[in-house]
């Protein structure tokens, strides 16, 4: 966390000297943006959340809670007792399900998640597949946690997910220092 702390300490004053390098370059005629002037004023009130809420935000966060749930489930990989084996027979035909939408979604012809012109790339099934993969990792620890007994009602998975985002926090909060400090850059040059 220390050094965590030190990157973020030394991106704002990155941030600070660009903010100062911005407004010195725009006074003598350089060919920047000031991050001080009414236009930099307006784009840092106008344009800068967009610009960083991104789908790597969102990933994030949804990561983070897959972590959570994964961690909170208690994995087990030599399953000894039958609620073990049971969950882990669970969890691996919920796998093949998944496994067999995602070939109907995206690898038949005239498939649903192909671009217009019938490929994968760009598609909007590469552009899913990071929560997509989530979303079967979250149900299979679900499914996991509550056979094995891990998650006893909603309120433990519900907890499982939000401490997962809360040990991702520092990634987030660095993310957002960074997405910042790169589009401030974007915008001064």
């Amino acid at each position: 966390m220390k050094t965590l702390s030190k990157i973020i300490l030394l991106l704002i004053c990155f941030q600070a000297l660009l903010i100062l390098f911005s407004w010195i370059g725009d006074a003598y005629g350089m060919s920047v943006h000031s991050l001080l002037s009414a236009s930099g004023t307006r784009w840092a009130f106008g344009k800068l959340t967009a610009a960083i809420a991104t789908p790597y935000l969102v990933w994030l966060l949804i990561i983070g809670a897959t972590y959570g749930i994964m961690v909170g489930a208690g994995y087990n990989f030599h399953p000894t007792t039958y609620r073990h084996r049971l969950a882990w027979r669970t969890v691996f035909a919920l796998f093949i399900l998944f496994v067999a939408s995602i070939i109907l979604l995206a690898f038949v012809p005239h498939a649903v998640l192909l671009n217009v012109a019938g490929s994968l790339y760009p598609s909007p099934f590469l552009s899913s597949i990071v929560p997509f993969c989530a979303l079967f990792l979250i149900v299979a620890s679900m499914l996991y946690g509550s056979i094995v007994g891990r998650y006893h009602n909603f309120s433990a998975v519900i907890s499982a997910l939000c401490k997962g985002i809360s040990l991702f926090a520092p990634i987030i909060v660095l993310y957002l220092i960074v997405a910042i400090f790169v589009q401030s850059l974007i915008y001064v040059f």
